[in-house]
């Protein structure tokens, strides 16, 4: 997550208005998810990859290395959908015999898998622009923008920044537990998790203590301040974005029964 970060501070799209960026990844991540087409899913996926890695400079081994890692949950979770119990003389594309009782995988299933999986695809690459071509100051930016509870923000930027100070002291734990033989064995193995998380616990307590302490010290009158950050809006860029969309939904008429 903190390489996220540092990868989004290095994208050729930093200094874009990130409320278009937001606008973009959502209004496809929209399209993408109501309009349960293949053909949809294959150009917004195509659509992310250009933005990603063409404007946003962002190398191609990282993009795909991370479109990975939802591929193999999505993978497990198809072949549930795929794999039915055969009636029959059913006709099947895969078939095998368990206990007398035959399971295989139809062309119906196979379609309903193949399009669940891009279309999940399709809609983490749309995540996957956002987060790769936008801090999450920026992110909070838009909230404020869009009129949320400052409460809820100042939640979201608290529970953010935590995040990453429980991964570092995870990570010096279980170094200096892995120092000292912690995980040799699998009884040490559980006896050092548990340590670890309970020194977890009293560790993000005291960060917690301290945290306040310092927000007391810079005058804290129960409201985080971010900085009002003053961006130039494109109609170009606006324009652009709502003719995709609507290009995707001309798609998905056209194409209606045959994909």
């Amino acid at each position: 997550m903190i390489s996220l970060d540092k990868v989004a501070y290095t994208s050729k799209l930093l200094k874009n208005n990130p409320s278009e960026k937001l606008l973009f990844s959502i209004l496809t991540l929209f399209s993408c998810i109501f309009f349960n087409n293949i053909l949809i899913s294959l150009i917004v996926l195509f659509i992310m990859y250009l933005s990603v890695t063409y404007l946003g400079g962002i190398e191609n081994r990282l993009f795909f290395k991370l479109m990975s890692i939802p591929l193999i949950f999505l993978i497990i979770g198809v072949l549930t959908i795929i794999i039915v119990k055969l009636k029959p003389n059913q006709e099947t594309l895969f078939k095998i015999t368990i206990f007398s009782s035959e399971y295989g995988i139809t062309s119906k299933t196979f379609m309903q898998g193949l399009t669940l999986m891009l279309k999940s695809l399709a809609a983490v690459s749309c995540l996957y622009f956002l987060i790769l071509t936008t801090p999450v100051l920026d992110i909070f930016y838009c909230l404020e923008k869009l009129k949320l509870p400052k409460l809820l923000v100042e939640i979201i930027s608290l529970v953010y920044r935590y995040i990453f100070l429980f991964i570092d002291v995870v990570q010096m734990i279980y170094i200096s537990q892995d120092a000292r033989l912690g995980y040799s064995t699998l009884k040490s193995s559980f006896n050092s998790s548990g340590r670890l998380v309970s020194s977890l616990f009293l560790t993000a307590l005291k960060q917690a203590n301290e945290s306040f302490v310092c927000l007391e010290a810079r005058c804290y009158t129960g409201e985080l301040k971010f900085i009002d950050k003053s961006y130039i809006s494109s109609k170009r860029n606006i324009v652009l974005i709502l003719s995709i969309n609507i290009v995707l939904i001309a798609i998905y008429f056209l194409t209606k029964g045959v994909v």
